[in-house]
């Protein structure tokens, strides 16, 4: 077999492929047990915190953490009027169990999302039976309520990057709409110039209103640029983009539903984390990226 051929060979033929099988192999064979550990535990949000702190990347401003759901509560029913703040697990995905509030300063709140009104008692039984039934830990985060860079009133959009170290394959907006008196999220694909694409997940959901923001170059060159400093080929990174500039939501190294995309983004993404592992493969072994390594590693010994 030629090396052409033996090169060939080795290509993963899916994205799905890939996180199922190939990615975890990479990081064994590339990276040191310590920073393995680091992205085995990036879904907790205070390890993506502290690995954000230490890459120097900008997120939300955390005003408690570590609260169980009772004392979470219990402190915000202090909080003055007009105070408004994001309340999550410290453990999720999806969105699941995350709500957005405004202190009314009477003891209840109103929904950010909905404009409904919350109890003490509501927001206990309603958020202790969501963690119960998507089996989540009792520990919860209040972070500061993120405004759009344009200011409409609207709740800031949610773009998705599909990054490969430096390189950005695929984004998906997810936008807010206010139908029927209930807010619904749609989406919209791009590709990596922001022209709209079919990459064949969840078209149920993609909205032809979406456009892109006037912040997209920014949001783009932020996603590549923290991508870079991740010592991973692939990673879906979420951003908001704000009046102070793009903002940091989530690491997320394995997306759920890979095996939703199209046969062409499955080989395009395929094809992106190739190129990618190996750069990144090649330039480890140089010992290019040692002050990427100490910080991962300074993150590890936290856990």
């Amino acid at each position: 077999m030629s090396t052409a051929q033996k090169s060939q060979s080795k290509e993963p033929r899916t994205f799905s492929q890939v996180l199922r099988i190939l990615d975890a192999k990479w990081k064994k064979k590339n990276l040191p047990l310590e920073v393995r550990k680091v992205y085995r535990h990036i879904n907790h949000k205070p390890v993506c915190k502290a690995l954000a702190e230490a890459l120097d990347i900008p997120q939300a401003r955390q005003l408690g953490s570590g609260l169980s759901l009772q004392d979470a509560v219990s402190w915000l029913m202090d909080w003055s009027k007009d105070t408004e703040f994001v309340l999550k697990p410290e453990e999720g995905a999806n969105g699941q169990c995350v709500i957005r509030l405004v202190s009314l300063g009477d003891g209840r709140f109103r929904s950010l999302t909905t404009g409904s009104i919350w109890s003490h008692t509501r927001l206990l039984n309603q958020l202790g039976a969501d963690l119960e039934r998507f089996g989540r830990r009792d520990a919860w985060i209040i972070e500061e309520f993120l405004r759009p860079a344009v200011d409409n009133g609207e709740l800031v959009d949610d773009f998705k990057f599909y990054a490969f170290h430096g390189e950005v394959a695929c984004i998906l907006q997810r936008k807010h709409f206010l139908e029927h008196g209930k807010r619904r999220v749609r989406h919209q694909w791009y590709d990596a110039g922001w022209s709209v694409t079919d990459t064949g997940k969840h078209p149920n959901l993609i909205d032809d209103r979406i456009r892109p923001p006037a912040e997209a170059e920014q949001l783009s060159a932020a996603a590549s640029d923290w991508s870079r400093r991740l010592l991973v080929p692939f990673s879906r990174l979420d951003l908001y983009s704000t009046a102070n500039g793009p903002i940091l939501g989530e690491i997320t190294p394995r997306p759920g539903n890979a095996s939703g995309f199209n046969d062409h983004w499955q080989h395009g993404l395929a094809v992106a984390w190739k190129r990618a592992a190996d750069l990144l493969a090649k330039d480890l072994e140089a010992g290019k990226h040692k002050k990427l390594v100490r910080r991962h590693m300074r993150v590890a010994k936290q856990l």
